[in-house]
């Protein structure tokens, strides 16, 4: 149910990474679980005369390769000056709702090895080191979230996998998750009650719905809603995968917990490298979450805005309805301080909460200025064409994000603009896609508000039947890359 976001173009023209995923995504890495092929070389690098031998992993996720993966096989590449060569196999055990666990096992195995995860998944692996970052209701901002993992205390966590064979390298702040309703309104303890609500794999999560009332229906990736009440999400992968459409209202003050993401590895192989090769995994994993750090409040206020762009509600709940919701999970909290180590962990958690710090939370949008959809003619309207290749792509100076190199941003594009409305479709002998949305221009700069919710914004300019998009940072929205790299060149 997780998504990690790139700015690609097929997210520009309104495609979900879950319709990629659908069509079947990146074939695996040859060496990957399941897959034939020989597996790539493990262990400290060696020396054949005075040239060092490039340490090649693979690191396994049950996601596709996002932000997270990229940004930590690039970050492993630039502090070992080249010498460790990550891969990544993603989507891994498609389908299985236990796939989380079932990656534990196959890292625990040293094939692949390294993973990532979410750490509420190691509950169901057998490992309860971690399951205290995920007492309900009780990390319930973004800036705790980093205090928490930022600790020294949390980073002893780390070693507690150990026994099942695997050792935390260290954590990457992930998104604050939150409730999707999806047939009714949640909002309060009555909601929940005989709700079906939709999760990944989790001992405490399931403990929390069922204090609630709700049965827990766990979920692989891609997910099929049918027959779900709600979803326990952030809501980046809410809008990301456009599961608001059709649903009744995201929970924009309710924050159960949050969900960061720790990469790990087979601590044998782990332990047999250099001291500098483990400086440097770990390294490359701290110097991700720092990234995430910064990326992540800024991706949720992007959902919220295209949220509010598509009509769709953000509920609030009252103050009344989230002490009842602590008041009900307080059986929860006890159950899981049974563990000495899970209780040490809250306690460490409740000292670092500021009193005068404000819970997060996703503003309704009533208070958000809607833009309409403009139906007068525009210098935009007609249709454009733009193509490029993959090295032109990797090559340009627009280039901001790893996650934009990949094969649905290069190749023959077509972009219309008319009547306040735009269509865009993207095509290479590897991978197509198409989407469409609104448009409105303000002087020289055009909003896209995507149909998935998503809404980005640029400078613009046209020169005999040219047009050329540029990135302005003090815009409020997102400029991807997809749409600078060249020209637009006039068709009709």
């Amino acid at each position: 149910m997780d998504r990690s976001r790139t700015l690609a173009i097929a997210v520009v023209i309104g495609l979900s990474a879950v319709l990629a995923a659908c069509a079947g995504g990146a074939p695996p890495q040859s060496g990957s679980p399941g897959q034939s092929g020989p597996a790539a070389p493990s262990g400290p690098p060696t020396k054949v005369g005075t040239i060092p031998q490039i340490l090649k992993v693979t690191l396994g996720t049950v996601n596709g390769a996002g932000d997270d993966e990229q940004e930590f096989a690039a970050s492993a590449k630039a502090l070992s000056s080249g010498a460790i060569d990550v891969a990544v196999a993603d989507r891994l055990h498609p389908g299985d709702p236990a796939s989380e666990a079932e990656l534990v096992a196959d890292v625990a195995a040293g094939k692949p090895e390294l993973g990532l995860i979410g750490a509420r998944g190691f509950d169901t692996a057998g490992v309860t080191s971690f399951a205290g970052l995920q007492a309900p209701m009780l990390i319930d901002s973004y800036d705790l979230e980093a205090k928490v993992l930022a600790s020294d205390w949390a980073k002893k966590l780390l070693d507690g996998p150990r026994s099942v064979g695997v050792v935390g390298l260290g954590y990457i702040q992930g998104e604050l998750r939150q409730a999707l309703g999806i047939t009714r309104d949640l909002v309060q303890v009555s909601d929940f009650k005989g709700a079906r609500i939709g999760i990944r794999a989790s001992h405490v999560t399931d403990m929390t719905l069922t204090a609630l009332g709700a049965t827990s229906s766990h979920l692989a990736i891609p997910q099929d809603l049918t027959g779900l009440d709600g979803i326990e999400l952030g809501a980046q992968g809410v809008a990301g995968n456009g599961f608001y459409v059709g649903a009744r209202s995201l929970t924009g003050n309710l924050v159960f917990w949050p969900r960061p993401n720790i990469i790990f590895a087979n601590a044998n192989w782990f332990d047999g490298l250099s001291a500098d090769q483990r400086a440097q995994l770990r390294a490359a994993v701290a110097q991700t979450g720092q990234l995430a750090i910064t990326r992540l409040p800024g991706l949720a206020q992007e959902a919220r805005d295209g949220f509010c762009a598509a009509g769709f509600p953000v509920g609030t709940a009252s103050k009344q309805a989230l002490d009842a919701l602590r008041q009900k999970l307080r059986p929860v909290i006890a159950e899981m301080a049974k563990d000495h180590g899970t209780k040490a962990t809250m306690d460490e958690i409740s000292a670092l909460k500021d009193s005068n710090s404000k819970p997060y939370a996703i503003a309704p949008c009533a208070t958000a200025a809607n833009k309409s959809p403009q139906i007068v003619r525009t210098a935009l309207d007609g249709t454009w064409t733009m193509t490029d290749t993959r090295d032109e792509l990797a090559s340009s100076p627009f280039l901001d994000d790893i996650g934009s190199l990949n094969d649905g941003n290069w190749g023959d594009f077509t972009l219309t603009f008319g009547n306040g409305s735009f269509s865009a479709t993207q095509r290479n002998p590897i991978e197509s896609s198409s989407g469409s949305g609104t448009f409105t221009v303000d002087g020289d700069s055009v909003t896209m508000a995507q149909d998935n919710g998503e809404t980005f914004e640029y400078r613009w300019s046209i020169y005999r039947e040219t047009l050329t998009f540029k990135r302005d940072p003090t815009l409020p929205y997102a400029a991807p890359t997809p749409m600078l790299v060249k020209p637009w060149t006039l068709v009709r």
